[in-house]
């Protein structure tokens, strides 16, 4: 005979363990964490050619451990402080440009595949004290208590380090960076543009034939460094066009990649990566029939190096603070053999300009210090 089932209401007596992977909703992203590993499992973002506009700027945000997750699971800072790796956005914070007045635009589809069609309060799900969010037809509104919202919360949400991974330095400034811009890109040929972002852990065969998972973890709180991040892209043309949403999945080592590697090469398909992640993405899709590759219906074509290394020299440049590192900027790109176009010759003379003026005003301050 079998033994009788205990009453539920026995064994949640004292409540069952909490994972804390409960899905956390900020500006224009929204993730579940990984307690253990002190990463984000999945973060998911909403791209549009609107919230590319803006001049919110990564120079006022610093990199901090997020106040929503206890501070026994978060990294801080000093995990990564001299541990090879660089703090890697999985919500870029290039997305979070925006500057807005009254109500922000909506989150849109993140909240979605919780709400299932039944009104809740935001805040109960996503820890957000001044929105309400309900689905109306598949889209998600946001009635703001607040009437004004300060166009850097969005990017400075991004700097949170439940939204970080540990990443290769090449990598993250490279291949995953030519990665994003290609999300962002896609907003000129897309109404809206979802994107999941994450780390993986992935079985390596040994040499005996067998596979294992293994990890590094760097500083006193053991933040796992995963072997590949993937990138999952779904976009719709606009609401009302008949054409099928796109999709794409993608999974990149984390490790240097050349520009000699087409997006294409690191393209898998979608039941693969929800094999290999444990997740099912975009579940309210049926990605059976109601989407296309992506990479058949868009490019999914890169920046190569040459327009690359211009573009980043270009940021260096409007980013430049003193004349040192403005020739600096223009050093590195003949070192790399190019020559600046018109564009990045005007920005570098007004910029030069510009810190010729600022000199003799810091240098008289300096005297009256």
């Amino acid at each position: 005979m079998w033994p009788e089932p205990i009453e539920e209401t026995l064994l949640q007596r004292y409540g069952f363990p909490e994972a804390g992977t409960e899905t956390r909703c900020y500006t224009n992203h929204a993730l579940s964490y990984d307690q253990a590993k002190r990463v984000p499992r999945w973060v998911i973002e909403h791209l549009s050619k609107q919230k590319m506009l803006g001049d919110a700027d990564r120079r006022h945000c610093k990199f901090r451990p997020d106040p929503n997750i206890p501070l026994m699971f978060s990294a801080v800072n000093e995990d990564y402080l001299g541990s090879g790796w660089s703090r890697g956005h999985m919500a870029p914070a290039g997305d979070n440009k925006f500057s807005t007045v009254g109500l922000l635009s909506p989150v849109s589809l993140i909240c979605v595949y919780q709400l299932e069609r039944v009104k809740r309060p935001l805040e109960v799900m996503c820890n957000v004290p001044f929105a309400v969010c309900f689905e109306v037809e598949q889209d998600v509104i946001i009635e703001a208590q607040s009437s004004i919202w300060s166009y850097k919360r969005a990017m400075a949400e991004t700097f949170y380090l439940s939204n970080i991974v540990p990443q290769n330095y090449e990598n993250n400034a490279g291949f995953w960076n030519r990665m994003e811009m290609y999300c962002r890109e896609l907003t000129e040929r897309f109404e809206d543009v979802w994107v999941v972002s994450g780390p993986l852990t992935l079985p390596q065969t040994n040499g005996d034939g067998k596979k294992s998972v293994t990890y590094q973890v760097i500083g006193k709180d053991d933040v796992a460094v995963p072997s590949h991040l993937y990138k999952v892209i779904l976009a719709r043309r606009s609401r009302t066009s008949p054409e099928p949403l796109v999709l794409g999945a993608f999974v990149v080592p984390n490790d240097p990649i050349g520009f000699s590697h087409q997006l294409t090469d690191f393209q898998v398909s979608i039941e693969d990566l929800e094999k290999m992640s444990g997740l099912v993405f975009f579940p309210q899709v049926d990605k059976t029939k109601d989407v296309k590759n992506i990479c058949e219906v868009d490019t999914c074509k890169l920046m190569g190096f040459k327009e690359f290394t211009l573009y980043i020299t270009a940021r260096k440049v409007r980013s430049a603070r003193t004349l040192r590192r403005l020739h600096k900027a223009m050093a590195e790109l003949q070192e790399a053999g190019l020559e600046p176009d018109e564009y990045l010759l005007k920005l570098y003379k007004s910029k030069e300009e510009e810190l010729l003026q600022e000199e003799p005003v810091a240098a008289r301050e300096g005297r009256a210090g």
